[in-house]
């Protein structure tokens, strides 16, 4: 286009600046929802299957939804609920949940120890009362869909403070409290003890969840 004169136009008019805006404003839009995308995938895909050798720090929210649903009124036991005298020596992260490939599928699962998040009784004993909570170990097995399968493990009353936590069970093959040792381990064990006192491995084997005493 050329000018009265001749010369080749070298400016735009207010029309074509405010369509060239608009292009330009779409365009920008587009990248930043792509970059807002891609963002969150990758947020929930390290949160689902963390990077190989690194542990999780918190436990992912598909399965504290999960543990709302089925355990209402119950909560993951937390560090500040062991007793610190004798347990002094815990030098686990968690004593509440721990994560690893329980069952050899490839997938990450859970193991969380639950207890009621009130007393549901009181109990005397020696002159001394005792607020009683419901407490569950279970196993969550983790899937392709980010779902959770739970495999009860252990029901038992507790005290808050307590003693008692989990923690993993990591060593090539385990050794019960008459000495006696147990198959290699395929896949990685549980340990629930209780702080000086005993311990009890929890081993997975094709259906359920078998116990090996252990001595503390």
């Amino acid at each position: 286009m050329s000018t009265r004169d001749g010369a080749a136009k070298d400016t735009l008019t207010v029309g074509e600046m405010q369509g060239w805006m608009r292009v330009m404003t779409k365009r920008l839009f587009a990248f930043l929802l792509g970059l807002g995308a891609a963002a969150l995938a990758s947020a929930v895909a390290a949160e689902s299957t963390p990077a190989a050798g690194l542990a999780p720090i918190r436990l992912p929210k598909a399965l504290h939804v999960a543990l709302e649903r089925s355990h209402p009124g119950m909560r993951v036991l937390e560090k500040e609920d062991l007793k610190t005298e004798q347990c002094k020596d815990f030098r686990g992260a968690h004593p509440g949940w721990v994560s690893a490939d329980f069952n050899g599928d490839g997938f990450l699962d859970y193991a969380v120890l639950l207890i009621s998040a009130v007393p549901n009784k009181q109990v005397t004993f020696e002159g001394q009362n005792y607020a009683i909570r419901s407490a569950l170990l279970a196993v969550f097995f983790g899937d392709a869909e980010g779902r959770y399968k739970e495999i009860p493990v252990y029901e038992f009353d507790d005290v808050l403070p307590t003693t008692r936590g989990i923690e993993l069970q990591r060593s090539s093959k385990t050794q019960d409290h008459r000495g006696k040792d147990h198959p290699a381990l395929l896949h990685p064990g549980l340990t629930f003890f209780s702080c000086g006192q005993f311990s009890v491995d929890y081993l997975w084997s094709k259906t359920r969840f078998d116990p090996v005493p252990t001595a503390n």
